[in-house]
């Protein structure tokens, strides 16, 4: 199976498909995760808390199906008490939630 994750087995064979699921395509995904596409449908998404306060503040929402997303906590070192948390719509955290 390719490298992408994208291919078939078919009779015992296992043969390589486009993301388009077309036997034998070369169709890939683009930067953005479009079959074929033209890495122009990509957005940037971003947000930046300054000053900080005490208690939760919500920075940004990641769009649901959002893809190849990375989140950078930008801190003065350890003593500054600030804590990254990742809570999802329906109210639970992935991390960090419980300070």
């Amino acid at each position: 199976q390719p490298v992408d994750g994208f291919g078939r087995c078919v009779q015992g064979r296992c043969t390589p498909t486009g993301c388009d699921n077309v036997i034998g395509s070369n169709v890939t995904l683009d930067s953005c995760g479009v079959c074929g596409g033209s890495n122009s449908l990509c957005k940037t998404v971003e947000g930046e808390v300054r000053p900080i306060h005490r208690g939760v503040k919500a920075v940004i929402d990641i769009p649901a199906g959002a893809t190849r997303v990375e989140i950078k906590q930008k801190s003065a070192g350890y003593r500054d008490r600030c804590y990254l948390a990742l809570q999802t719509s329906r109210g639970s955290y992935v991390f960090n939630g419980n300070h």
